[in-house]
């Protein structure tokens, strides 16, 4: 095996692999500290990350991101879904060493990747403390004095923070109610799911979701809890799981 073969093999390994890592905390972190305000032109499409398998694509003039896979041919598969992004609010985007896509915009930090023929959300972490403040306020320009100290204080010194799965569930919850414009693909739901079928997110999450869901006392989370609670079946076995009945 030549070293070109080689190193082909080892990034397709790569990708979707796991997102906490080092470099991608490191990358993440750059971004967050060198952001620039820039203007995309309008009426076009932006390539905002361009990989050997994956391309990343925001229509300026409809504010919708979408992705395209390569296929055999060399030819682009456009993925059957896409999400709305206002792009005035994207501060910075950047390529992955995984070959996913980080976003951060005024109020969270995403990662997106490309699975199957779908757009899918690997990352998801919003800025409570900036929400507090500034609720859903959009002329806010200047982020070295407003959105910098309330993103990079206690959140980013060792590793991505841990996901906001309050915002998360509550947007699974929102999901249900509302009819998707191109597909009924469902964002946060697909993005928990992954979570739950993830051994090394699952380990790292699963009691903080588990808590957060039971916590929360809303019905409408049952799906939540149930999924949660059918994956440690799933992992230990029904025969070792002991319920005291008092």
């Amino acid at each position: 095996m030549n070293e070109d073969t080689f190193q082909q093999i080892l990034n397709k390994t790569t990708y979707h692999g796991n997102i906490y890592t080092l470099p991608i905390f490191k990358t993440i972190k750059n971004m967050l500290e060198n952001i620039k305000s820039d203007e995309f032109p309008k009426n076009k499409n932006i390539i905002l990350a361009d990989g050997e398998m994956f391309r990343f694509i925001l229509e300026v003039k409809d504010s919708r991101l979408f992705g395209a896979k390569q296929l055999q041919n060399n030819k682009w598969k456009k993925t059957q879904n896409s999400v709305s992004f206002k792009y005035t609010d994207i501060l910075s985007y950047k390529k992955l060493n995984n070959q996913d896509l980080a976003l951060i915009t005024k109020k969270e930090i995403l990662i997106y990747t490309i699975a199957e023929d779908f757009l899918e959300l690997r990352y998801f972490w919003d800025n409570k403390n900036w929400n507090k403040k500034f609720g859903d306020e959009d002329n806010i320009a200047d982020f070295d004095n407003y959105y910098k100290p309330f993103i990079l204080y206690d959140n980013f010194k060792l590793s991505l923070p841990s996901p906001n799965f309050k915002t998360i569930f509550e947007k699974i919850k929102k999901e249900k109610y509302e009819k998707h414009k191109n597909t009924e693909y469902k964002e946060y739901e697909k993005y928990f799911i992954n979570i739950v079928n993830d051994p090394v997110e699952f380990s790292k999450f699963g009691s903080k979701m588990l808590e957060i869901a039971i916590n929360t006392k809303d019905d409408s989370f049952v799906f939540i809890v149930q999924s949660i609670f059918d994956k440690i079946i799933e992992l230990i076995g029904p025969r070792n799981i002991y319920i005291e009945v008092r």
